[in-house]
C-alpha cells in the first residue's frame, strides 16, 4: 500500500456488476477523476487500490503547495526542486515512465521520509542552480539522505553503471569528462579505450 495514501479514503466508486476472472471478482469502477477500469474487487475493500494513480499526484501536489514551491513566483531553484522530487518518484513508481526500468524496475525505491516533500527539501536543501540534479552515489542504492547528493547536470553521465574510468594527472575521472579536459573527441577515446590503445594527452587506464 502507498504509504501516501494509505490514509486517505477510496476515490473508486463500482459502476459496473460484479463478474469473475478464475476464483476472483472484478467490476467496473470510475474514479473521481472520471477514469474507469475495471478492478478486483477485494483490492478495493482492503485499501489496496484507492485511485486510477490521481490521488498520489493530488497528495504530491499539496505537500509541494504546502511549502511553498508551487505558485507562479516560486524561484527557480525552487521550481527546480520540485521538479526533481516529481521525477524521482515517477521513475521509481509509475511503469509508464520511460526510464522505470532503470529505476523501479530494477528495484530502486524512494525513502519512506521521502514521502514527505518539506522533509526532502530539510535533507537535501534546494539545488544550488538551475543546472543541477539528483545523484545517488551508490548508482544500485535507493534515494534516501545518506545515497543522495546535488551534482551538475553535465557531470551526471559520470556516474552510470556502464560509465569507463581512466586517470588524468593522477586524478580518477570517467573518459567522457578526462577526453574533455584534453581536447580529445569522446567517440576516438572510446574506441581507443576498447582497444586498449595508448589514448593520449595523458591520459592513462586506471587499475
Amino acid at each position: 500500500m502507498n504509504p501516501l495514501t494509505a490514509h486517505l479514503p477510496s476515490r473508486w466508486t463500482q459502476v459496473g456488476k460484479r463478474y469473475l476472472i478464475g476464483t476472483n471478482g472484478y467490476a467496473t469502477f470510475r474514479c473521481v477523476c472520471g477514469n474507469e477500469r475495471d478492478i478486483c474487487i477485494a483490492n478495493v475493500k482492503l485499501g489496496k487500490s484507492k485511485s486510477c494513480g490521481c490521488l498520489r499526484s493530488v497528495v504530491l501536489s499539496e505537500n509541494a503547495t504546502t511549502h511553498g514551491h508551487a505558485r507562479r513566483d516560486a524561484s527557480r531553484r525552487e521550481k527546480k526542486s520540485l521538479g526533481i522530487y516529481f521525477g524521482m518518484w515517477s521513475r521509481c513508481n509509475n511503469p509508464k515512465n520511460h526510464a522505470f526500468h532503470n529505476y523501479g524496475g530494477r528495484g530502486i525505491t524512494v525513502c519512506d521520509r521521502w514521502n514527505d516533500y518539506e522533509a526532502f527539501v530539510a535533507d537535501m536543501g534546494l539545488p544550488p542552480n538551475s543546472n543541477s540534479t539528483i545523484e545517488r552515489i551508490d548508482v544500485n542504492g535507493n534515494y534516501e539522505p545518506n545515497n543522495c547528493k546535488w551534482m551538475p547536470l553535465r557531470d551526471q553521465s559520470c556516474n552510470t553503471r556502464g560509465s569507463l574510468f581512466v586517470t588524468l594527472g593522477g586524478e580518477k575521472l570517467c573518459l567522457k569528462r578526462a577526453a574533455a579536459k584534453v581536447g580529445i573527441p569522446y567517440h576516438k577515446a572510446y574506441y581507443r579505450f576498447k582497444g586498449r590503445q595508448t589514448i593520449g594527452g595523458g591520459i592513462e587506464y586506471f587499475s
